[in-house]
C-alpha cells in the first residue's frame, strides 16, 4: 500500500496534489485561524482572572477546525463542541454569542 504524500522530505510541494483552492478562499480561512487563536488567547486570560467561570482552549487545532467546516457545504449539519469555535464562526455564528457565553449572560444562545 503506498501513502498519499503532498510533501516531499524537503517541504516541497507536489504541484499535482496541490488543492486548488481560491486565494479568497484560503484568505478568509487563514482569517479564522487567527480570530481562533486570538479568542483563545483572550479566553484563557478571562480565566485565569476569575472573569469567566471556563475556557477550553484549542491552541494547535486551528487548522482542522476551519479546514473541515471550509470542506463542508453550507446545508451540512455540524455540532462544535469546546475545542471548536472556529467551526461555528466559519459557518456564521455572530462573535457577540461566544462573547455572551464566555460570560453566561441572559443572551447566552
Amino acid at each position: 500500500m503506498s501513502m498519499l504524500q503532498i510533501l516531499d522530505s524537503s517541504g516541497n510541494v507536489n504541484s499535482e496534489l496541490e488543492p486548488n483552492i481560491p486565494e479568497k478562499q484560503l484568505v478568509k480561512m487563514f482569517e479564522y485561524m487567527i480570530l481562533v487563536r486570538l479568542l483563545d488567547e483572550k479566553g484563557m486570560r478571562l480565566q485565569r482572572q476569575g472573569r469567566i467561570s471556563f475556557n477550553i482552549p484549542s491552541t494547535g487545532q486551528e487548522a482542522t477546525q476551519i479546514g473541515a467546516a471550509a470542506a463542508l457545504s453550507p446545508e451540512d449539519w455540524i455540532f462544535p463542541a469546546y475545542r471548536e469555535p472556529g467551526m461555528a464562526f466559519y459557518r456564521g455564528l455572530p462573535l457577540a454569542d461566544l462573547i455572551n457565553h464566555w460570560f453566561l449572560n441572559e443572551k447566552d444562545p
